[in-house]
C-alpha cells in the first residue's frame, strides 16, 4: 500500500537561506520550535552542547561542523520539523517552469525504462 504525505509550508520563507544550517542558525530560531520562548542556549543544553559550542557548530567555526547527526538531534529535541520542511522546499518543491519541465522529462524517462 502506498502512503501519501501532505506537507504544508511556504517555500518563500525557506528561499531566503542558502543552507539548512543557515536556516537553523537564524537568530529568529524560536519561531522554529513549538514553544516560541525557547532560546538557543536552551536548545544547546537539550542537545548536550554549551551555547558557544552550538553557535560554533552553526557557524562552522574551526573544527566544529553541524552534522547530519546534529540535525536529527535538533529535530528530536526541539520537536520542530521546520528544517525538514526547508529541505523539502529546496530539493523537492519545483516552482519554475524550467524546473517542472526537467522533472517531467526525468519522470518520463523513468517511466520509459520501466516499460521497456
Amino acid at each position: 500500500m502506498t502512503k501519501q504525505l501532505s506537507i504544508d509550508f511556504n517555500p518563500d520563507v525557506y528561499s531566503q537561506y542558502e543552507s539548512c544550517r543557515e536556516f537553523i542558525a537564524d537568530d529568529d530560531i524560536p519561531r522554529l520550535c513549538r514553544n516560541p520562548r525557547v532560546l538557543k542556549k536552551s536548545i544547546a543544553a537539550d542537545m548536550d552542547y554549551s551555547p558557544s559550542h552550538f553557535t560554533n557548530k552553526l557557524n562552522n567555526t574551526g573544527d566544529h561542523r553541524f552534522t547530519l547527526d546534529d540535525l536529527e538531534l535538533y529535530v528530536q529535541r526541539t520537536n520542530s520539523v521546520e528544517p525538514i520542511k526547508y529541505l523539502v522546499s529546496k530539493y523537492l518543491f519545483k516552482q519554475s517552469k524550467d524546473e517542472l519541465q526537467k522533472q517531467i522529462e526525468e519522470l518520463q524517462q523513468r517511466l520509459a525504462e520501466t516499460e521497456g
